[in-house]
Parts: C-alpha cells; sequence; structure tokens
C-alpha cells in the first residue's frame, strides 16, 4: 500500500472500531505482495465483541478475478451494443431478454424495453404497427420503408 492508502485505511479501521458489532463496511485497496506484485484487495472490518473486549477483524479478499471478469463483461456488452447486425437474447421459455439497439431499430421497435420479457415469436413480427395493426407512426419508421413487406401486411 502507498503512504496514503495506508493512512485511509488506518482511518478507515478508526471509524470501523466505533461502528456497532452488527455492521460492516468495506474498503477496497491493493495490497503489496512479497514479490512486489500489487494485488487488488476488498476489505471487509467489522467490529466485535468477544470476552467482554472489543476487536475489530478484518477480511481481506482478492478480487482480481473479479475485477477481470467486469471488465470482459463490459467489453462484451460493448460490442453487442455497437454491432450493426441486430441481436436478440431469449431465455429457453422464448422471454426476450436483451435486444441490441440494430435489432430494435430493424423490427421498428421504440427501444428495448418495450420488447423485454416479451414472446420471442410475437417480437420477431415486429410491433403492432409494422403488422398493420392498430396506430401507424409516421412513414420514418423502419418497418415503412419501400420493400419492406411488414409494412403491407
Amino acid at each position: 500500500m502507498s503512504p496514503q492508502q495506508k493512512a485511509r485505511f488506518a482511518e478507515f479501521i478508526r471509524e470501523s472500531s466505533d461502528m456497532a458489532s452488527e455492521s460492516g463496511q468495506t474498503f477496497i485497496a491493493p495490497l503489496v505482495a512479497r514479490d512486489g506484485t500489487e494485488i487488488p484487495m476488498e476489505i471487509t472490518v467489522r467490529s466485535v465483541t468477544f470476552g467482554g473486549e472489543r476487536y475489530v477483524v478484518a477480511i481481506a479478499r482478492d478480487i482480481t478475478e473479479r475485477i477481470r471478469t467486469e471488465r470482459e463483461l463490459r467489453i462484451k456488452e460493448s460490442a453487442l451494443e455497437s454491432s450493426t447486425n441486430g441481436i436478440l437474447i431469449a431465455d429457453p421459455t422464448g422471454a426476450v431478454m436483451y435486444a441490441n439497439r440494430s435489432f430494435v431499430a430493424m423490427f421498428g421497435y421504440d427501444g428495448a424495453g418495450t420488447i423485454a420479457g416479451k414472446n420471442l415469436g410475437g417480437v420477431l413480427r415486429g410491433p403492432p404497427h409494422c403488422r398493420g395493426e392498430g396506430h401507424r407512426p409516421p412513414p420514418r419508421r423502419p418497418c415503412d420503408r419501400a420493400g419492406d413487406d411488414r409494412a403491407a401486411r
């Protein structure tokens, strides 16, 4: 830990010793291994009373893998969202779990939130206004392009 991190952690421990025994606080800081490698750690601090004495218990957990996994997920999420291909993910029952912007635009929906949880079969037919059902929006919607057979239905 750097001197500034050590000072912050010491202050954190002092503050934690004043808290109720049932509550806990979390602190994230890199700790330095014997070989000099920094390891990101999540440190949970709790005040406990044992045998009439009050103690501060700190449990440190290496979060290297969690940080790596979260980074990979952000990259994959960004790739899905920025794809020009329409991507839809449904659960085994056919309920829509995710649709990227391209899919939403291709099928004429107002946003992914309008199809989340809906049945896959109905979603793939497009929104009602693209199937000739209900109110028709202005003609600049994707489902109203010339040659799009959904607009003719």
